[in-house]
């Protein structure tokens, strides 16, 4: 991943053959995982030559893949595509609120929120599959406390987690759950940044937590283990008495231990 921060476009040539289905997966495949590792871009353009006779360009986003046609190098639509890809390239689809910094050793991202604050030298912590949420964790190595999170959720989802927070920290910390310090849908132009296909819409989201955790398979004893499936028990057990709130989400990607020996709910791995 951290040669796809700064690959510009992914594409592939192959040697005179006849395409196969998993030919066709593979280019695909490498698209999407440059676009995970590109959580400042909306969605981006492959192209696969053949035998320089033929080709195809491919383009992916949260909600999709898409692959045109085998296009001949004779057709006349042949000069319109490679000029479409390669514009692209100077124009690409962007989050403006998401700057990618290359100038230092490693690459980082500088996020900035719709009230106006700014959080600098983020690293990626985890990236989701592509097409889906694209669920995307950024973290501050010196900072103990917060975390970005950001997903494309679909229009048709009745909670958002920032709503949900909101309400389980209503009257002061709840135990066991991340504190929420900021939540909004991402705007670009003053308009939700969205991403469709015919009936489907994603909407991108943005949390900022102020919990960091280890994952649940650092836990180096059974006791420690079944100490901590205890406590998510009792944590579920009185948010359903407290706010009538069920969590249907409990795995082991979403049970974090924190070095205070408390434990949280999250998705967050360090």
């Amino acid at each position: 991943m951290s040669h796809g921060l700064n690959w510009r476009r992914s594409g592939k040539i192959t040697p005179k053959a006849k395409p196969s289905e998993n030919m066709r997966v593979k280019e695909a495949a490498d698209v999407m995982y440059h676009l995970q590792a590109r959580p400042d871009l909306i969605a981006i353009a492959g192209v696969w030559v053949r035998h320089n006779e033929e080709y195809n360009v491919l383009f992916v986003d949260a909600c999709k893949v898409y692959c045109s046609r085998r296009v001949m190098y004779t057709e006349e639509v042949c000069k319109r595509l490679p000029y479409a890809f390669v514009w692209s390239l100077y124009h690409p689809l962007l989050d403006t609120s998401i700057t990618r910094n290359t100038t230092n050793d490693k690459t980082t991202f500088s996020i900035t929120l719709s009230d106006g604050a700014r959080y600098d030298n983020l690293e990626l912590g985890f990236t989701g599959s592509v097409p889906g949420r694209r669920t995307t964790i950024f973290f501050k190595p010196d900072d103990a406390c917060t975390v970005i999170k950001e997903q494309y959720i679909d229009s048709d989802r009745r909670f958002f987690e920032g709503s949900i927070l909101k309400i389980i920290h209503a009257s002061g910390d709840f135990p066991g759950f991340v504190r929420l310090k900021w939540s909004e849908y991402v705007k670009n132009g003053g308009q939700r940044l969205a991403v469709s296909k015919r009936s489907t819409t994603r909407f991108k989201t943005r949390l900022v937590i102020q919990d960091k955790g280890t994952p649940l398979d650092s836990v180096k004893t059974v006791r420690e283990l079944l100490m901590i499936l205890y406590d998510v028990l009792e944590v579920t057990r009185i948010l359903h008495r407290t706010w009538h709130i069920i969590h249907r989400d409990i795995s082991p990607g979403n049970i974090l231990v924190t070095d205070r020996g408390a434990h949280i709910h999250g998705t967050y791995a360090s």
